[in-house]
């Protein structure tokens, strides 16, 4: 597949997508993930993915977290699970997360 087209469907795409490295900072978010918590295009590249969450974690990494809830909501981390997010104005957003 053509990474180009790849590249342009998940920058088009109406969710909000983001991908984290090891150490939970975003190396990647399209627009519209950025438009949703109100931060510029490229301004999330590098923060910690935690700064997009309402509680931010006294302990443990936000992957084993949102792990952690969604086997607490349904068993499994299979599927979907709303969670609260933070825009950079600080105001609440509800977010799906998929894994």
């Amino acid at each position: 597949m053509d990474p180009n087209i790849l590249s342009s469907v998940v920058e088009l795409s109406p969710d909000g997508i983001l991908i984290l490295d090891r150490n939970d900072r975003i190396i990647y978010a399209n627009r519209q993930l950025h438009a949703m918590f109100g931060f510029a295009v490229g301004e999330l590249v590098g923060a910690s993915a935690g700064e997009l969450l309402v509680e931010p974690s006294q302990n443990g990494d936000v992957s084993k977290r949102i792990d952690l809830h969604l086997r607490a909501k349904t068993g499994s981390t299979a599927g979907s699970q709303a969670l609260s997010g933070r825009r950079k104005d600080g105001t609440p957003v509800e977010a799906e997360i998929r894994l």
